[in-house]
């Protein structure tokens, strides 16, 4: 949530490493900012599929407030919303045919192990890498 000054450089990079095509990202109803202007940078490169709460979670779920000054409650939505957004997507994308999937979270990159690749063999591609190995 609000971390749309990192999307930048995430998209880009996994754009470039893994190669980023289709993107499905949730957007926390609790943001204050958009990543809008991001996303639509990069509209022409991959498909962006954009989620809001009512593609993934129940009704009564959007409903319920957390107060605060409760950091514990807030922490166990987050993660809640999580849990619920995870299969959903997983879902979409079967039915979508996607073949290769992952969840990234904005604060993570995907990276080659270096200790399961032949230091030898270079890989344009993290999904290359990934399909040579197995």
């Amino acid at each position: 949530m609000d971390d749309n000054h990192y999307l930048m450089e995430w998209l880009a990079y996994h754009y470039h490493t893994l190669p980023l095509r289709y993107l499905v990202i949730a957007v926390d109803s609790r943001s204050r900012t958009s990543p809008k202007l991001v996303l639509d940078r990069w509209e022409e490169q991959m498909t962006i599929v954009r989620w809001s709460d009512r593609h993934f979670l129940p009704t009564e779920w959007q409903n319920r407030a957390v107060r605060e000054d409760d950091p514990t409650g807030k922490l166990m939505k987050h993660r809640e919303r999580q849990r619920n957004f995870y299969p959903a997507c997983l879902e979409f994308l079967k039915r979508a045919k996607r073949e290769w999937t992952t969840a990234i979270d904005i604060d993570e990159f995907a990276t080659q192990n270096q200790h399961f690749i032949h230091l030898s063999k270079t890989y344009p591609t993290l999904l290359q890498a990934v399909q040579a190995q197995y």
